[in-house]
């Protein structure tokens, strides 16, 4: 019955990561924002906790609940790079891929039911998971920084041309 929630805790987290993804871009409302982006995190780790209680077992079991990791790591991710270099357009890039799969999870509600294989359902699948989500949400946040380093290398080399 927990999924039936999902909604409410979805179009909190999206709204307050849309709102805080905007708002990073405003000096002063800096802080502000990344304190709105924490609260989202916060309001789906409360829905996976109270999913994982409801069900009695880890949330990690069908198409939808490992959606929900990718949604919570790719911004706990991209909340904790902001902190330590304080790249802004991360919170917007991370805050956007969340409320995809948040609205992945929304549009096809099948997938909660949707059992993976016998093959995954093994007690190493959990720490298997974890790990390899958390990796690809650092290798989409690398892309994306490499880009954008990349293009300012090259608009510096331009620019050195010009002179």
């Amino acid at each position: 019955m927990a999924w039936n929630y999902f909604i409410i805790f979805a179009i909190i987290s999206s709204l307050l990561w849309l709102v805080s993804g905007g708002l990073i871009y405003i000096k002063k409302y800096k802080k502000p924002a990344f304190f709105i982006f924490l609260l989202g995190i916060l309001s789906m780790a409360s829905f996976i906790a109270y999913l994982w209680i409801d069900l009695g077992r880890p949330v990690f079991k069908t198409m939808g609940e490992t959606r929900l990791w990718y949604s919570l790591f790719i911004t706990l991710i991209g909340a904790v790079v902001y902190k330590k270099w304080n790249y802004k357009w991360i919170i917007s890039y991370t805050a956007l891929v969340g409320i995809v799969f948040t609205i992945i999870n929304l549009a096809k509600p099948e997938i909660h039911t949707q059992n993976l294989m016998p093959a995954l359902q093994s007690p190493w699948f959990i720490p298997h998971v974890s790990v390899y989500i958390l990796s690809y949400s650092m290798l989409g946040a690398a892309t994306i920084a490499s880009f954008i380093i990349l293009s300012k290398i090259s608009k510096q080399k331009e620019d050195a041309k010009l002179l």
